[in-house]
């Protein structure tokens, strides 16, 4: 991390599991897409470990 920039957070871990869900829109529309639940491989989520990253 120090290699971009020279201030570093580090969060304590959280037991649990993790869940995504994109809303789009305003209050009057929204589009709702589907809950995710993403699983981590060695605790640390990285954006190669997904089937298809964008």
């Amino acid at each position: 991390a120090r290699q971009y920039d020279s201030k570093i957070l580090i969060e304590q871990a959280v037991l649990g599991y993790e869940v995504g869900c994109a809303v789009l829109g305003n209050s009057s529309e929204l589009i709702v897409g589907e809950v995710d639940q993403i699983r981590l491989r060695h605790g640390i989520f990285r954006i190669h470990q997904e089937a298809e990253p964008e």
